[in-house]
């Protein structure tokens, strides 16, 4: 999955597409030692096959985050359908 994590190690990296000149790579190395994070890569299926709408809510620890999935793009770019939750040092949901 890993979209916009382009070494899959949980923190967001970012490409920049200059114009007449190469793309220029800002990867993220923080030091996220023991935190957690948690990417969901949506497929739709018929005539909706990217999932375009779709809202991911996630609950871990004291924290519930939410996501929808939207379609558009800009010059050689798209918003896609992963989508990315930092977890923080959460680890499971709190109990109901």
């Amino acid at each position: 999955v890993c979209s916009e994590d382009l070494d899959c190690d949980g923190d967001l990296d970012l490409v920049i597409l200059n114009l007449n000149a190469t793309p220029t790579v800002l990867r993220n190395d923080s030091n996220h030692q023991g935190r957690h994070w948690c990417q969901v890569r949506l497929v739709g299926r018929a005539t909706n096959r990217n999932a375009a709408g779709t809202r991911v809510v996630l609950r871990a620890g004291n924290v519930t985050q939410t996501q929808e999935v939207h379609l558009g793009r800009g010059y050689q770019s798209h918003y896609g359908n992963t989508l990315h939750f930092g977890l923080d040092m959460a680890t499971k949901s709190p109990p109901r």
